[in-house]
């Protein structure tokens, strides 16, 4: 006795999807990207040397970061927020507390970029170099089951008036 085709088709998805699930099961666990409260990014905004930490600093994650995005944030890591815009990239926000702490939790492993901003401060000059750009960025590797620090530094600096108004942001 021959089944229809189409009950052929149902029998063949059945059997992958169940093998695919299977398989799923009998991985081992470190073969498995897991999202874990230890797999993080952690990190710290301060005046360069670390000693006062910023607070109030809004602080953006994009990732991760895989295949166009990972080769885009390379060469252009001050438009993370418009590469993750155009493909699609998840990002969070969190604004960092009295001592320019801040985390973000329960990640992937991967790559990701982080961008500081806070009006009123820019990043630090680089030598021969006025301080003049508002965001501050890094791209940090998660690994599994381990937190990934960055500490980012920002400079008091004169706030850029916004286009058109000539008020500051």
């Amino acid at each position: 006795m021959r089944l229809p085709t189409s009950a052929m088709r149902t029998v063949f998805n059945v059997a992958v999807t169940s093998c695919a699930l299977i398989g799923l099961v009998l991985l081992p666990p470190r073969l498995v990207a897991r999202q874990t409260s230890d797999t993080a990014i952690a990190g710290q905004v301060t005046l360069p040397g670390g000693l006062q930490g910023i607070p109030d600093v809004q602080v953006t994650m994009f990732g991760p970061m895989e295949g166009q995005a990972k080769a885009a944030i390379a060469s252009f890591p001050l438009m993370a927020a418009e590469i993750s815009e155009k493909l699609s990239i998840p990002h969070q926000d969190v604004t960092t507390g009295p001592d320019g702490r801040f985390q973000f939790r329960n990640l992937v492993p991967g790559l990701y970029s982080v961008m500081a901003r806070r009006p009123g401060y820019v990043g630090p000059p680089v030598p021969d170099t006025p301080a003049t750009s508002v965001l501050v960025t890094a791209t940090v590797t998660v690994a599994a089951g381990k937190p990934s620090d960055v500490l980012m530094f920002m400079v008091p600096g004169p706030e850029r008036p916004r286009p058109g108004t000539g008020t500051a942001n």
